[in-house]
């Protein structure tokens, strides 16, 4: 429970460093980003992303939202590791930045399985912030959390410093943990192509948590 609370202390500090950003910086005209594509490579394993959080109506009230990812490790030893899986959402927005919706996670070790989601986000030009919470409802009792901020500002005409953070965790019944993960990324951004470090966390496992680092090169490419 302790990890948790970390992870819910750190997403607050972020959306309110996010808010305190957006209200002092309006200078960026980039348009924001509904698609992002990355791959990985590092010593230890290949990872294949991308994320979708997109309006799929004329009024801006419906949100479609997907996150799917491959991890390929390297290693006999670490295969056992190997990923596939995918969150899909549709929510609609009640109020400004929150919205509440329903989806599928489908994971290549138990399946498809439906889930209950509400969210929060926020985007401008130079920064993009969304968190998932869901709420497994068949199978395994899973409660699970999605969140994802980059940042970014001009450093020439042509090139930004882009920054993010993603981290995931999911536990069942808020008591036993199963899996998390963060990502971190640091490069730069020319024409929506950013490039750069990347360093992944993975966390496995409930009481003895198995903990896997991966560092390496990313390449990325949003679609607006």
């Amino acid at each position: 429970m302790n990890y948790l609370k970390r992870f819910y202390l750190v997403v607050i500090n972020i959306i309110q460093l996010t808010l305190y950003i957006n209200a002092q910086s309006k200078t960026d005209t980039l348009p924001p980003s509904t698609i992002q594509a990355e791959i990985n490579i590092g010593y230890r394993k290949t990872l294949i992303s991308t994320i979708v959080n997109k309006k799929i109506d004329a009024k801006k009230k419906f949100n479609f939202i997907s996150l799917s990812a491959i991890h390929s490790f390297y290693s006999k030893e670490d295969r056992r590791f190997d990923e596939i899986f995918a969150n899909t959402a549709v929510t609609y927005n009640y109020i400004g930045p929150f919205s509440a919706g329903a989806g599928i996670k489908f994971v290549n070790t138990t399946g498809p399985t439906p889930f209950l989601a509400v969210q929060f986000t926020k985007r401008s030009s130079h920064y993009f912030i969304t968190l998932l919470l869901s709420y497994m409802v068949l199978n395994i009792p899973l409660r699970e959390a999605i969140f994802q901020f980059n940042y970014r500002f001009r450093l020439t005409r042509d090139y930004r410093l882009f920054t993010q953070f993603l981290a995931t965790t999911s536990w069942q019944n808020f008591e036993m943990h199963r899996r998390s993960q963060q990502q971190f990324r640091l490069g730069l951004d020319r024409n929506s192509v950013q490039y750069g470090i990347g360093i992944d966390v993975d966390q496995y496992g409930r009481s003895n948590i198995i903990v896997k680092t991966n560092i390496g090169l990313f390449l990325r490419k949003e679609f607006r």
